[in-house]
């Protein structure tokens, strides 16, 4: 092991859940936090320790910065509600620096974006957040290598699944005015490179470096770049009236993004983002690769991070695990017996979802979910990170895997846009090697008297689904056996 000890925040996100795996590889001690640490249990190798930690608690981020070296700060409230984003990420920033402080960290490596000088005082309120977020870091006295990147190629980033989508999907597409403001993109390897390199920068003071690819494009350009490496035929109509807010909702419905997330990436792309100090980068010994080989890479790799993996798309940042204390929540229980072994019948639950399907009225599904995704919700975009197996933390659909119990028990926990909170419970009792009891349980904390009116109004529907789905995972069960 190298004798530096590294600390790395946002360990569910994107760019986090690489660069553990990266460094942990490179014999780096690594630690790591997470609000939900059985959330990515499995996910990097046994080396990595795993603290629970929520960057809003000064004392939790000062026990996780004991005896730590360097520390990588990839916090960031991608899915918090506007009116709470920019205060958030200040508070967390704040409590990391002075923990980093307190504890003697030595280096301090922060990933914003790119923002031009003379656009400072016109930034959105996401780039806004992220300069303030540096800021505040450098002030802790600690040396901070601040790298800045445009938009990041790789398969399950934001940017790109978002570009994916719309040449995948869309024969003719409208585009609007904010698609050809100058970026300079840069591959997701090559961002873990930098990232790694800095550990062992040797620099007595804070730096500032711009990353990205040797040419300059736009959004637009991407997408054309796409289209042409993948063999397509699209047409591209330019529409330069169409607003933020509108091309949001847009995005929302083509795309695996949903609303609050598309305006914030959105307004972040209204300003240019070029590589403004390109020879300070020359110290780490790294030539980007090209546009052209990144989308070629992000094409055939495997997706082992993905953008919707991260707690900080979701809407609340606060813990929503189910509280059995509550008076208010409400049960709806369906059971049946199986002729099937556990082990049978838990491999069809798992599958549930995705390109699977519900297993019954997916038609009503899918309406729900383009409802969820109209008024910003995730709707049925995010599909799943892998189709056979499940693992806590993984998206389905507008679900999240909150906990799977000795492959016999599935909680799920609601994101989509609800008047209160919903779980999805499979349980699974078993009574013979042949045979089983599987408990199926809709749970509902609703949140005032809307809370109750949703439920009610929709418990019919709720009804026939669940017991439909109920019956279908009995007959896929005990069908070959």
């Amino acid at each position: 092991m190298k004798k530096n000890k590294i600390l790395v925040t946002g360990s569910s996100g994107y760019v986090g859940g690489r660069l553990i795996n990266y460094l942990a590889n490179q014999q780096y001690l690594v630690r790591c936090t997470a609000r939900r640490p059985h959330y990515i249990e499995g996910r990097f190798p046994s080396s990595v320790d795993v603290v629970k930690c929520d960057a809003t608690s000064l004392s939790d981020l000062m026990e996780a910065l004991k005896q730590i070296d360097v520390a990588f700060y990839m916090i960031h409230s991608l899915g918090t509600s506007d009116d709470k984003f920019e205060k958030l990420e200040e508070l967390c920033a704040q409590n990391f620096a002075k923990a980093a402080q307190k504890n003697g960290v030595k280096k301090i490596v922060y990933l914003g974006g790119i923002i031009a000088k003379n656009q400072e005082s016109n930034l959105s309120s996401h780039m806004r957040s992220r300069l303030h977020v540096g800021d505040i870091l450098r002030q802790s006295g600690i040396p901070v290598i601040t790298l800045r990147a445009s938009i990041i190629i790789g398969s399950g980033s934001l940017s790109f699944e978002i570009c994916r989508s719309l040449c995948e999907r869309l024969p003719v597409m409208i585009v609007p005015k904010w698609v050809t403001i100058e970026a300079q993109p840069i591959a997701i390897d090559d961002v873990i490179k930098y990232l790694y390199k800095s550990i062992e920068l040797n620099l007595d003071k804070s730096m500032i470096f711009d990353i990205g690819c040797p040419q300059k494009t736009s959004y637009l350009g991407l997408m054309e770049t796409y289209i042409r490496l993948t063999n397509k035929k699209r047409f591209i109509l330019r529409f330069p009236f169409l607003s933020l807010r509108l091309s949001s909702y847009w995005l929302a419905l083509i795309t695996p993004v949903y609303s609050r997330i598309g305006r914030k990436l959105i307004e972040s792309l209204r300003n240019p983002t070029i590589v403004e100090r390109k020879d300070d980068t020359n110290i780490f010994g790294i030539n980007p690769m090209t546009l052209q080989d990144a989308i070629n890479i992000a094409l055939v790799d495997k997706e082992e991070t993905h953008w919707a993996s991260s707690l900080s798309s979701t809407y609340s940042y606060s813990n929503s695990t189910l509280d059995y204390s509550t008076k208010e929540k409400i049960f709806d229980t369906y059971s049946l017996k199986i002729n099937a072994p556990d082990e049978k019948v838990f491999s069809v639950i798992q599958r549930i979802g995705g390109n699977q399907g519900w297993y019954f009225a997916n038609t009503l599904w899918k309406i729900r979910a383009f409802i969820d995704s109209l008024i910003g919700g995730p709707g049925f975009r995010r599909k799943r990170r892998d189709e056979i197996f499940l693992k806590p933390g993984d998206i389905v659909d507008w679900w999240r895997v909150e906990k799977i119990e000795n492959k016999k028990n599935i909680h799920l926990r609601a994101e989509m846009k609800l008047p209160g909170r919903a779980w999805l419970y499979f349980e699974i009792k078993k009574i013979n090697d042949t045979q089983i009891n599987l408990e199926q349980t809709a749970i509902f904390l609703p949140f005032g008297i809307l809370g109750y009116m949703y439920w009610y109004i929709l418990y019919p529907i709720h009804w026939i689904i669940f017991q439909g789905m109920c019956r279908h995972i009995k007959k896929r069960s005990e069908k070959n056996v």
